[in-house]
């Protein structure tokens, strides 16, 4: 469809096209039901068309940034940043495309050197750096920085965590600088900033904290009750563990909702010469092996009629982040268990249909984890 309009000839038709196209694409990106990745790059490419400057940016200069900072402060990018199509993909998907993620580093890059030069920006700007603040919380601050930005962002956060210290509310726009470059809820003293009345913060800054400081040290103690079966098995399993109680990824947003239907139905679809157990036309077991932040198991509980769905993983952090989200979304067919794959017997259930995908190779031995797999399936599965 953009391919399409991009093809259009100039002029009220191509107004018309990309007007109908926004309002689809917008809607769908803020409302529920619709995997908000599978539309970001639709809004990325689509708000390029509608901003020719930034467009001829990312393809003559790569987004090169100090092109970024000379055309913010001519006011070039004013439009850019007020567009509501970038603004909902930067909250609520991931852009991890090349010019993107070179953009909102050199945008942030704008924001914390006004602040660190003593002329911050207003309070205005937090229409677009909150957004971008959340982008980068999306996908785990993984931005690259420069040892000049970075002795710049630890100086911020030494002042944020001195205000905090002492008892006083940090200005806004410090708060949402400082979330472009690392959680809030890593900051000493979070819990004081956590306490307070998130009606005395402006209202561009509610979704900043409410997502990146509020909801995960919710999300810690949900956490901390989600049954263990068996520790680790080895060194690389808690090597693995390790990164993602530092940084549970994705951060996912959404699912496609759509018409459940028995787990049968989905399998002779996929594989239309295999011979699939009428046991799986009727409610079913399914286990997530290795599930992450939960994307998976939301789809599954949400797709698979009359599933039960058990997830498992060894990163408590990625858990806690599900499981927060399977109670925002209401599903009530999905349970949760932190522990190895190699325990994954420990679970005393037979199940009719494992997932287990980009996960094995991360594992000691990835054969002896499939066998584990295999001898937890029910014989009606197997």
């Amino acid at each position: 469809m953009l391919d399409l309009i991009g093809a259009l000839p100039g002029g009220e038709r191509l107004a018309r096209a990309q007007a109908w196209l926004t309002g689809h694409v917008l809607r769908w990106l803020t409302g529920d039901g619709v995997a908000s990745q599978e539309l970001a790059h639709a809004a990325w490419r689509l708000c390029l068309v509608r901003h020719p400057s930034v467009e001829a940016l990312a393809r003559t200069a790569g987004v090169d940034g100090e092109a970024v900072a000379m055309l913010f402060d001519s006011g070039g990018l004013d439009g850019f940043l007020a567009d509501p199509l970038f603004l909902a993909a930067a909250e609520h998907g991931l852009l991890p495309w090349r010019d993107s993620e070179a953009l909102v580093s050199s945008l942030r890059h704008v924001a914390l050197a006004a602040l660190a030069g003593g002329q911050p920006l207003s309070d205005d700007a937090l229409t677009w750096v909150v957004p971008l603040a959340l982008q980068a919380h999306n996908a785990g601050h993984v931005y690259a920085i420069g040892e000049e930005e970075r002795d710049m962002e630890r100086r911020l956060r030494r002042q944020v965590e001195r205000a905090l210290e002492d008892g006083a509310m940090p200005p806004a726009m410090s708060l949402a600088t400082l979330a472009l470059y690392t959680p809030l809820r890593s900051l000493a003293h979070a819990e004081a900033l956590a306490a307070t009345d998130i009606a005395r913060w402006p209202g561009p800054l509610h979704p900043l904290l409410e997502h990146t400081l509020l909801r995960p040290l919710e999300e810690r103690k949900l956490g901390a009750g989600i049954r263990s079966v068996g520790g680790m098995a080895d060194d690389i399993s808690r090597a693995v563990r390790a990164q993602y109680k530092e940084a549970p990824y994705p951060r996912w947003t959404s699912v496609n909702r759509v018409a459940p239907l028995a787990l049968a139905m989905h399998l002779r679809s996929w594989l239309p010469h295999a011979r699939i157990p009428d046991a799986l036309d009727g409610p079913v077991g399914v286990l997530i092996a290795g599930c992450g932040t939960g994307w998976e198991v939301a789809e599954a509980a949400l797709t698979y009629r009359g599933a039960r769905v058990t997830r498992l993983d060894l990163s408590r952090a990625s858990l806690a982040y599900g499981l927060f989200k399977a109670r925002e979304m209401g599903l009530a067919n999905a349970t949760f268990a932190h522990g190895d794959i190699m325990n994954a017997a420990a679970l005393g259930t037979a199940f009719d249909y494992i997932q287990c995908g980009g996960v094995l190779h991360h594992m000691a031995d990835p054969l002896a984890a499939w066998k584990v797999l295999v001898d937890c399936l029910a014989p009606t599965a197997s």
